[in-house]
């Protein structure tokens, strides 16, 4: 069953498509970035069989997956999809306490029920255009990255605070800090949402 569909309005817009099986989360997400000008859903979507058909019709810059609900094969779906558009960039709601699925995808990003609407918006604005710019001079500096500052550029890419990383590297959330610090420096990046697209790219390098 759609849960609705909303046809484009403008060329100049993020277009975006949601996927997901729960009514609250599309409701949810589209309050979200209702007063986002720059953000134009274009499609709603719960039933899985329909994800593929939309986003290849509609072509949009982002394709919004809730995996937390969805009953299927992700990982074949989402290579089709790429191999189709190969610029369509995938953002991946998990569970909290699940480890994402392994895709061989560089252009996807996990986020889980802790990040909040600012940084959600922030990824959609800024992480389709560090897509196309991401190997620029941070690539230059790679392998000046550490084995556990990989594991955190990792983590980082796939969704996990800060907290959360600390535990499952058995450090403290101090030294999880520093390490982000230094990553920011030797990628010449800015911030986390920057981290986050520059590790979905690079997660095959990084293992």
């Amino acid at each position: 069953m759609q849960l609705g569909y909303i046809a484009m309005n403008s060329k100049e817009t993020i277009k975006i498509v949601l996927a997901s099986s729960s009514r609250l989360f599309i409701e949810g997400i589209r309050r979200i970035l209702a007063g986002e000008k720059e953000i134009e859903i274009v499609a709603e979507v719960s039933n899985p069989d329909d994800i593929q058909k939309y986003t290849l019709e509609l072509k949009p810059e982002f394709l919004f997956i809730d995996n937390r609900m969805l009953s299927m094969d992700i990982q074949k779906l989402l290579s089709l999809i790429s191999k189709k558009l190969p610029d369509v960039y995938f953002i991946v709601m998990n569970n909290q306490s699940e480890y994402p699925p392994e895709l061989d995808l560089t252009n996807i990003t996990y986020v889980t029920k802790e990040m909040d609407s600012s940084d959600l918006i922030k990824i959609i604005k800024k992480g389709k255009s560090l897509n196309r710019a991401g190997s620029g001079k941070a690539d230059k500096v790679g392998d000046k990255i550490t084995r556990m500052e990989s594991k955190v550029i990792e983590l980082i890419a796939q969704g996990y605070s800060n907290k959360e990383i600390a535990s499952r590297l058995s450090i403290s959330e101090k030294t999880v800090k520093a390490h982000l610090t230094n990553i920011f420096v030797k990628l010449n990046l800015e911030n986390r949402y920057q981290l986050i697209v520059y590790g979905a790219q690079h997660k095959r390098r990084a293992r």
